[in-house]
Formats: structure tokens, C-alpha cells, sequence
């Protein structure tokens, strides 16, 4: 017992090392401007992820990987001239916590700047991160041992794929895979993705060829694959991706083990708005969840907005996706109001008591004979600023009005 306890009084005796930062008023000064400015931004989303420092131009999401119990997500961001990956984790999908840790060029590294790329666990039980380097002309590797994946080793060997754009690298069996995107181009001519593999992760990789066996008839030979990931749905694999000048789309086909052959091809835009460099990660509950990146065209306060995350499911056919949002958004409900039935007489409206900048509005609407019929959303007291949401049954897609 004795010397049980000169034990325990030797381990409580240790000195405990404290790194600290020094912290000065004009920093706190600053840091409050930020809070202040971001709270106060009228175009700042509620509940979307968004950034207030540094500049999210482009603000990829990149590296999503599940490990025990947790989601890991990286963002690209700009800071001191140079691209950074953010880390940041989540057990909900919705709240996320930031490490103070960062992916970067550090000095003797062949990099100059980290570009986007995906994480995924190596055979010896390393969690992988493969992007492209910016200055190599190649796409390089670094390896975490890490619980919380905080302290990262980049290989010796980097560039491990040359020449490369932006990749996505996984494990299958004993082999390493590696997708090497096509660079952005705007001369018209065809600009496949390549396929390299090898038996190590860190080690130079073999360029194999093209990574696709054909492309389909609806896509131009001037669009790239830039952000590609690559994965199993059910029976079938899809690759989402971007060609820049269009932005996300995706591909449903077949994969043999040396080359892709897709069967459908979709777009992942919509009329107005832009959703970008899509990134994917597998759960412990199956699902195959999606970001995006949903260009808001600004910098500095909240600049960078990330999509809401998505799960994704085959159609019955398994020639598209259906997109939904995970169950976890229900729990950011709250406040949950009804209204009774009422009629509205032709040309006038109804003001309906619910106020705020964010709501979620489930409305039935019987229209009768009503040629056009909807809601205004975030309206004035004096009406002179409103958001019509408005559907034409005379027209053969919803009638789109720009705010007034």
C-alpha cells in the first residue's frame, strides 16, 4: 500500500505542461468585431455551416470521414495568401465543433498549399487524406494515427500521383485506387479523368489510364471532374463531381476494378443558385450522407456556406439519386405553431400570425379554380418588401419572382 501511494504521489507530482498563447486586448478586440458582424449579417443563414474569418473562396468540403461515433469534415479556406484545410467535427451533422489544428504547407514540405481531395482508412488502420498539392504538380498524402485526428504526417513521397488534379483515393482489397480528376480547361477537348493504383498509400502510385471506359452523350468535352468521390450504392457506384464552368453533377454505373463504365448521367443545379464540389461520407447506420459547397459569392463575414447535409438513396430504376435530408434536422425544430383552416377570396391574401427569419412552413392548399396561387414570404410591415413563392398552373414549371 506504501508504495502504491509513493506511486500515486510521484504521478500527482509531475509538472503539467501548459502551452498557452498570449491574447492581447486589440486580438479580443477583433475577435468581437467578427462575433458582431456575423450576428449582424441580414443574409447569414441560420443554422447552415459558415465561416467568418479567412476568406471561402473556394470553401470545398473535403476529407468527410465517420470514425467512432463521429463525423470529421475538413473546408478549404484562404489565409496568408495560401489554401488551408479546416478541421471540424459533429455527432449530430448540425453542431459542429473547430480543432485548432489545420492542414497547411509547413517549411520543407514539396506543397505550397493544400487543395481539395477525400479521407479514408488505409489496411494498417491510418486514416488517409489525399489532395492535391498545389506547387507539384501532383496529388500527395498524409497519414493519421491520431484518436481525434489532430496530428497528421505528410509521406516522404509526395507527390505519390504526377501529374494530378484533384483526387479521390480509396481501398479496395489489397489495392490502393487513386482517381486523378481532369484539370479544368476551356479549349473543348476531352479532358478524362485518370486512374492510377498501387500497393501502399505513400509510395508513388501507377498510372493505369483512363478512369472511364466512355462518357455520356449529355455531357461536352470541355467539362472536367474536378472534386470526384467515388463510392458503392447498393449495387451500383456513383461518382459525383464537378465540371466547373456547370457545377455538381453525378454519374450511376459500373465498376469492374479497372475502369468505370456510367449508365446515367444528372446535374445537381438548380435554376438561380450553384451547389458545388460535393463531397460524401459512409455512417455506421448506412447512410451515404452529402455536402456541398453553395456559393454565396462573398467574402470576409460569413463568407463560405455550406449545404445542408443530404442522404442519398438509389431510385427504383438505379438510374438516379434521391436526395433527402437526414432525420437529424428534426431535431432543430422547435416553436411549432398551427393555424386553422381558412379561405382566401380571389385577389387578396392572408397574414398568417408566425414571424422570424427562419421557418419551416408545411402548407396544404386547396386552389380551386385558381389560375395562380402561393405564399410571400419575409414581408414588410409596409408590404413593400416581400418574397413571393408563387406556382402558375398555366405554366409548365413553378412561376419564379425575384424578391421586390
Amino acid at each position: 500500500m506504501k508504495y502504491l501511494m509513493l506511486i500515486l504521489i510521484t504521478v500527482f507530482s509531475m509538472p503539467m505542461i501548459i502551452r498557452s498563447q498570449e491574447i492581447t486586448p486589440a486580438d479580443i478586440s477583433a475577435a468581437r468585431k467578427i462575433r458582431k458582424a456575423e450576428l449582424n449579417d441580414p443574409i447569414r443563414p441560420g443554422w447552415h455551416l459558415t465561416i467568418p474569418e479567412g476568406t471561402g473562396m473556394p470553401f470545398d468540403p473535403n476529407g468527410a470521414i465517420f470514425k467512432d461515433g463521429v463525423y470529421h469534415l475538413w473546408y478549404l479556406y484562404q489565409f496568408n495568401d495560401s489554401h488551408h484545410w479546416q478541421h471540424l467535427t459533429s455527432i449530430d451533422l448540425f453542431h459542429w465543433r473547430w480543432h485548432t489544428n489545420d492542414l497547411m504547407h509547413h517549411e520543407g514540405d514539396p506543397d505550397v498549399g493544400i487543395f481539395s481531395g477525400n479521407a479514408f482508412v488505409a489496411k494498417d488502420g491510418n486514416v488517409v487524406i489525399a489532395y492535391h498539392g498545389l506547387g507539384t504538380d501532383g496529388n500527395c498524402v498524409a497519414y493519421s494515427s491520431d484518436s481525434q485526428l489532430d496530428v497528421w504526417t505528410k509521406s516522404k513521397n509526395n507527390p505519390v500521383a504526377k501529374p494530378g488534379w484533384d483526387p479521390h483515393m480509396w481501398l479496395d482489397g489489397d489495392t490502393y485506387y487513386q482517381i486523378s480528376g481532369g484539370t479544368p480547361v476551356s479549349t473543348g477537348k476531352p479532358n478524362p479523368p485518370v486512374l492510377y493504383t498501387g500497393d501502399s498509400y505513400d509510395k508513388p502510385l501507377k498510372k493505369i489510364g483512363n478512369f472511364m471506359s466512355i462518357d455520356m452523350p449529355d455531357v461536352d468535352d470541355f467539362e472536367d471532374i474536378s472534386c470526384p468521390d467515388f463510392f458503392k450504392l447498393d449495387d451500383k457506384w456513383v461518382l459525383v463531381c464537378i465540371s466547373h464552368i456547370r457545377g455538381a453533377r453525378y454519374y450511376i454505373g459500373k465498376w469492374d476494378g479497372k475502369q468505370f463504365t456510367p449508365e446515367s448521367h444528372h446535374r445537381m443545379n438548380w435554376p438561380g443558385g450553384t451547389f458545388f464540389a460535393p463531397e460524401t461520407v459512409l455512417d455506421d447506420k448506412g447512410r451515404r450522407i452529402l455536402w456541398a459547397w453553395v456559393l454565396d459569392r462573398k467574402s470576409g463575414v460569413s463568407s463560405g456556406t455550406m449545404s445542408m447535409p443530404r442522404v442519398l438513396t438509389l431510385s427504383k430504376d438505379k438510374l438516379s439519386l434521391n436526395i433527402e435530408p437526414p432525420k437529424e434536422v428534426k431535431d432543430l425544430r422547435y416553436g411549432h405553431k398551427e393555424e386553422k383552416p381558412f379561405s382566401v377570396a380571389a385577389g387578396k391574401s392572408v397574414t398568417i400570425g408566425n414571424a422570424g427569419n427562419s421557418l419551416e412552413v408545411n402548407i396544404t392548399i386547396d386552389p380551386g379554380n385558381a389560375r395562380r396561387f402561393g405564399i410571400k414570404v419575409f414581408c414588410s410591415e409596409d408590404g413593400k418588401e416581400q418574397t413571393p413563392i408563387i406556382i402558375d398552373r398555366e405554366k409548365s414549371a413553378p412561376y419564379r419572382h425575384d424578391p421586390v
